[in-house]
């Protein structure tokens, strides 16, 4: 009875955050506009396009956050998280955008920096088995280093 109340009570954690404008990952990112309707659902297996190394990344780090789940390799046709634009290894720019729909997320960013930040921000709205509302998710660093 216990584990019902708490998946339920993070469950709707999660939905007032996001309505809140809020998304339940840290640090939050720059900017978060939620679609007017839809979600993603978070599959058991995560078909990943891309061979960059933010894609190999989020591969090997997928089996930690959701425990006996799988990813995979797949085309763009049918990847759930797809990684666009060549990534520029000496670019300095550290942000990305997510563009969350129903059947997939896809990941820009003009660095390979800015791809892994946005695995990690992936991962932290993958560790919950709740579906992720459909929307954009834009990040840049605060401050440069």
């Amino acid at each position: 009875m216990r584990t019902v109340v708490l998946i339920t009570s993070l469950a709707m954690s999660f939905a007032g955050s996001v309505r809140a404008g809020l998304l339940p990952v840290i640090p939050q990112p720059t900017g978060w506009a939620p679609a007017e309707s839809g979600t993603f659902h978070v599959p058991k297996t995560l078909g990943v396009s891309g061979g960059s190394l933010a894609a190999k990344e989020l591969i090997a780090d997928w089996r930690l956050v959701r425990g006996d789940a799988a990813a995979v390799y797949a085309d763009a046709e049918t990847a759930d998280v797809v990684f666009l634009r060549g990534e520029k290894e000496s670019s300095a720019d550290e942000g990305y955008t997510l563009v969350i729909s129903t059947n997939r997320i896809c990941v820009s960013s003009d660095s390979a920096t800015g791809a892994y930040w946005a695995t990690r921000t992936l991962l932290q709205l993958f560790r919950s088995d709740v579906e992720i509302p459909c929307g954009t998710i834009v990040d840049r660093p605060k401050y440069r280093y």
